[in-house]
C-alpha cells in the first residue's frame, strides 16, 4: 500500500500519515485519515465516489483480529477499478501485477513463497498445547490427545503447505483481480454476490460480529472469500476451528476488529514523476 501511495500521491502524504498512525489507537488512526466502517457502510462509501472525475485511491485495511492492507484505484469517470496488494510471507506486488508467473516461486526467497512465519506460529501453538510433546514436524503425540483433535486438520494443512497449495491460492485470486487488470463497475460493485464489493462486505459482516474470543467454528465460506480476495489463506483461522483457537498465540490477541478505509482523490496523478524519484532514491 505504501509504494502505491507514493506513486499516485507522492512521498509526503504517506510519511505524514505514518508519523501519526498507531495500531489500536482510534484517535491516531482517525488523525491519519482512516475511518472505521461497519459492513453496511461499505457500499455507500464506494457509491458516493463512483462518478468522480478524479482518480480515487482507497487505502483499505483489516485491523485488530485480522491483518491485511491493500489499495484500490478507482479510475476517473467510472472507467473501472484496479486492485494492488501483496501478502507478508505470501507474495510480492511484483507477482500480483505480473502477467507471467514463470520463475516467481521460491519457497523462502521468491515473489511467491511459503508462509514460514505462519508455520512457526502454529508450531509454537502446537508445542504449547501439547506441553512440548508434539510439533509440526511430529504430530503423533498431538493426535493421541482428544483435546487437540479439533486442531489437527489445521496443523496438517499448515505443515503440508507447499508450492502447489500456495500457487493454487495465488492463481485463483490473481486471475480474477490481479495482473493490473481493470475491473468494470459491475464486476467491482454490482449487487450480485459475485462482485468484489459484495464479497468484501460479506467478509466484514462476519468479522464485525465474531471477535477472537468467539468460540464459534470459523465458516468455510468466510475462509474461502478471504483466500479468493487476497490470494492467500487467512493465516491463523481455519474452517471448523474455533475463532479463538490460535488467537492467544498471535500478536493480534486481545485486539478488536476494525475495517478501515482512507480515500484520497487525485486530480492529476504524477505517477511517472513520482516513480522516477522513488527509483532514483
Amino acid at each position: 500500500m505504501n509504494y502505491v501511495t507514493e506513486i499516485f500521491e507522492g512521498l509526503q502524504p504517506q510519511y505524514e500519515s505514518i508519523k501519526i498512525d498507531e495500531d489500536n489507537n482510534p484517535d491516531a488512526e482517525t488523525k491519519a485519515g482512516f475511518i472505521t466502517y461497519k459492513s453496511a457502510a461499505i457500499r455507500p462509501l464506494f457509491e458516493s465516489k463512483v462518478d468522480s472525475p478524479n482518480t480515487v485511491m482507497y487505502h483499505v485495511r483489516h485491523r485488530g483480529t485480522h491483518d491485511h492492507v491493500w489499495t484500490i484505484e478507482q479510475l476517473p469517470r467510472g472507467q473501472g477499478y484496479r486492485i494492488y496488494q501483496s501478502y507478508h510471507d505470501g507474495y510480492s506486488l511484483l507477482a500480483w501485477l505480473s502477467e507471467d508467473l514463470t520463475g516467481l516461486f521460491h519457497a523462502d526467497h521468491g515473489d511467491i513463497m511459503i508462509f514460514r512465519s505462519v508455520q512457526a506460529l502454529v508450531d509454537a501453538a502446537v508445542k504449547a498445547m501439547s506441553n512440548q510433546t508434539a510439533s509440526l514436524k511430529d504430530l503423533s503425540a498431538a493426535r493421541k490427545d482428544p483435546m487437540l483433535a479439533p486442531m489437527m486438520p489445521f496443523a496438517d494443512y499448515v505443515a503440508n503447505y507447499d508450492e502447489k497449495t500456495a500457487m493454487a491460492h495465488f492463481k485463483k485470486s490473481w486471475e480474477q483481480y490481479g495482473k493490473g487488470k481493470i475491473l468494470s463497475k459491475d464486476e467491482f460493485m454490482s449487487n450480485s454476490s459475485s462482485s468484489y464489493l459484495s464479497k468484501l462486505t460479506a467478509l466484514v459482516a462476519y468479522m464485525d460480529t465474531h471477535g477472537m474470543d468467539n468460540t464459534d467454528p470459523y465458516p468455510q465460506n468466510v475462509w474461502d472469500i478471504w483466500a479468493e480476495l487476497y490470494a492467500s489463506p487467512d493465516p491463523t483461522y481455519f474452517p471448523g476451528l474455533p475463532n479463538n483457537a490460535v488467537a492467544k498465540y498471535t500478536n493480534n490477541a486481545g485486539k478488536i476488529y476494525r475495517f478501515q478505509v482512507k480515500n484520497v482523490e487525485v486530480a492529476k496523478p504524477e505517477c511517472a514523476k513520482n516513480a522516477r524519484f522513488i527509483l532514483g532514491e
